[in-house]
């Protein structure tokens, strides 16, 4: 067994050191930049606080892309800050406080009205039914989950059970003190709004997160016989008495026997973590998906701005004006599914597990990539809703496969090129050298400008086809490989520097196994040298069957072997990784008859196998089936084809694929052959039909 090295992205191209990231803040209603300094002299760094899961159960895709698109603006944060950093430290003028790094918090809710109930609804001999013991199996499998998506563990993770008697209790005693909270008859302890806008003198208005539209429609739907013991409809829980059978619960010296509220907790563990923090870091940033920002989001800040506010018996004037609490606010859009938000209320969710459960790690495939693709660039802004489908992740995938397949061509051409070949750049190499910086300078932007991932995509999709265009042009012996060799690397850097997985980024390289150990092989000359026996055979076999027999007058055994030939092409070997060429590539460009590809059923350029099911739910269509497919339908209800079209001319014959780009002369050509079979097919079994 040998160990597996290690990999780490490269170190992404530098960006001006003073763009900094610009992102929407929901409490502003502007797009602002987000500084690398939470203090006026620089000494102290930005703390970024997220609403973590509550743990009840399987995190699905709704929560995933909130925590991909902040892993992703985590990630632009801290490569702008190492750039700011090293522009600091390089400097020529005098020298200036360079703030720490980024400081991220998540926290994590492990006592809940969900937490009890769910754990309550279980047999008492299941493991799972003490409300701590679901809390933890369900948090770890998130952070298995949230490794799996490739995104990037908090600094510091906060868990409301290990905060209620440190933290939340002298949060909530505070609050009491200076007269904004109170304890209610029903002995729940609820933060008074109508007190709070009177000490602010409505200076600072409650609900600054939410439309007033909105907070108008939530107060009038609200059961006002249930509210009696409020002071005002608007008020919110901060301790809830313990109810009679509640398996979790701490004891208030003045309040009794309860748990906190889900509004306070971010409030008063926010506030420990600044207290811990509070000579390197200041909170400056607060993120979570948009069904937070009201109530949730609306009321810690109300609790935070009530905290500084000082005890009724200490002040004579009681109306003052509050410091702001935290400035910058993200959210995140809501993933619809079916025409509704996805959510675990609704039963109507895909869970990160169901979505990563067909990822091989020893292959090019990447659900998790695949997915953050489509959060980045395809599912439109991340403040915006995304409407998930499997057919939307399918094409990111194939989005994917041109990035993917640049870097594997990219890197064959250098292996044929070696250390020889020109070194005198022509004009075409300069071209492409500068389009491969204007990629930089322009991706890099679209980052930092609210996080246009749909832009950044563009750009590295341009990459990858002028690369692919400019190795198609060029022979190894013909061009310098210092170009190519700088395109790969700059398109590995881009794409690590936004959390593309090894899958990804090293697609090309020695080897993408994600796994720490690697198994010898029991094959002489290992993988490649089986893969290049079995190409052989089969093209062996294709060849004499082409060059004996017309396909005019074939008999049906020699029509059955070349559909099978081609069912290895189409189908068998791509679901196993693999492309075969079968002489679509110059002989002198391509020096083996196959190559590495992202695993899939069907490949855009296959030319068609009437034998086989591309679609997995028809895995044992036999060649005799294929008689009960029209001529016309051929295209679009054949088992190789299905799917993979979008229009036909007046033959039946495709002249569009399903992602808009149009069929090839020659490919259409070849389409029209498998049609001309398909009828010779047709007529042999009903003599005189076509």
């Amino acid at each position: 067994m040998q160990r597996r090295r290690s990999y780490s992205a490269p170190r992404p191209p530098a960006a001006a050191p003073s763009e900094a990231l610009h992102l929407y803040n929901s409490l502003s209603k502007k797009i602002e930049p987000i500084s690398y300094s939470a203090s006026d002299n620089g000494n102290k760094g930005i703390a970024f606080y997220t609403c973590g899961p509550t743990v009840y159960a399987p995190a699905h895709l709704g929560h995933a892309r909130t925590y991909v698109c902040l892993d992703i603006v985590r990630r632009v944060l801290e490569h702008q800050y190492a750039q700011h950093r090293g522009g600091s430290s390089n400097s020529t003028m005098p020298s200036s406080p360079v703030p720490p790094p980024p400081l991220f918090v998540m926290n994590v809710t492990d006592v809940d009205d969900k937490i009890l109930a769910t754990a309550a609804a279980r047999d008492e001999t299941d493991s799972l039914s003490s409300p701590l013991a679901l809390a933890r199996h369900y948090e770890a499998a998130f952070w298995s989950d949230l490794d799996r998506l490739n995104v990037l563990r908090p600094h510091v993770v906060t868990r409301v059970t290990e905060h209620v008697e440190t933290a939340i209790l002298p949060y909530i005693q505070r609050l009491v003190d200076n007269g904004t909270a109170y304890c209610a008859t029903s002995g729940d302890v609820y933060f008074d709004v109508r007190a709070f806008e009177d000490r602010t003198n409505a200076r600072t208005r409650y609900g600054k997160l939410a439309p007033p539209v909105s907070a108008t429609d939530f107060y009038s739907r609200l059961d006002q016989t249930a509210e009696t013991v409020k002071r005002d409809p608007r008020d919110f829980v901060l301790w809830k008495r313990r109810k009679e059978g509640e398996a979790l619960f701490w004891t208030a010296p003045v309040w009794g026997e309860g748990r906190p509220g889900w509004h306070i907790e971010c409030s008063a563990m926010i506030q420990a973590v600044q207290e811990q923090f509070q000579q390197t870091h200041r909170f400056v940033v607060h993120a979570g998906g948009v069904d937070l920002q009201f109530p949730h989001h609306t009321n810690e800040i109300a609790q935070a701005e009530a905290h500084v506010l000082p005890d009724l018996d200490n002040v004579t004037d009681t109306t003052l004006p509050v410091q702001e609490w935290i400035p910058h606010w993200i959210h995140t859009g809501h993933v619809h599914i079916d025409g509704l938000k996805m959510s675990k209320s609704l039963k109507n969710f895909v869970s990160i597990e169901e979505l990563l459960q067909d990822d091989n790690p020893s292959s090019l495939s990447s659900p998790a990539d695949d997915f953050r693709l489509w959060c980045l660039g395809m599912s439109g802004s991340y403040r915006g809703p995304a409407t998930y489908s499997r057919d939307a992740v399918s094409q990111s995938s194939h989005v994917r496969e041109k990035l993917v397949r640049f870097l594997l061509d990219g890197e064959r051409w250098l292996s044929q090129a070696g250390d020889g070949g020109t070194k005198r750049w022509s004009e075409r190499d300069v071209n492409f050298m500068q389009l491969a910086n204007d990629v930089v300078a322009r991706s890099n932007s679209a980052l930092s400008s609210d996080l246009n991932g749909s832009l950044f995509v563009k750009q590295m999709t341009r990459l990858a086809e002028a690369g692919g265009a400019y190795l198609q042009t060029t022979s190894p012996s013909d061009g310098p490989v210092e170009v190519v060799r700088s395109a790969i690397r700059i398109l590995r850097e881009q794409l690590g520097l936004v959390g593309f997985s090894d899958a990804t980024t090293r697609a090309g390289m020695a080897s993408i196994v994600k796994d720490t150990m690697e198994a010898p092989s029991n094959v002489v000359g290992g993988e490649q040298a089986l893969l290049e026996a079995l190409v052989s055979f089969r093209t062996s076999i294709r060849r004499s069957a082409l060059t004996h027999v017309s396909l005019d007058d074939a008999p049906k055994a020699l029509l059955d072997i070349l559909d099978i030939c081609d069912q290895a092409r189409n189908v068998t070997f791509p679901q196993l990784g693999v492309e075969l060429l079968d002489g679509k590539e110059d002989a002198q460009k391509e020096a083996s008859s196959w190559k590495y590809c992202i695993p899939r059923v069907s490949v855009k350029e296959a030319e068609g196998s009437e034998s086989v099911a591309a679609n997995a739910t028809l895995p044992n269509v036999r060649l005799k089936d294929l008689t009960n497919i029209p001529l016309e339908t051929l295209f679009r209800d054949g088992p190789s084809y299905r799917g993979q079209f979008s229009a036909y001319d007046e033959l039946g014959v495709p002249t569009h694929y399903v992602d808009g780009t149009e069929v090839s002369k020659r490919q259409r050509q070849k389409l029209q052959k498998k049609r001309n079979i398909h009828a010779k097919r047709l007529q042999a079994a009903a003599p005189g039909q076509t």
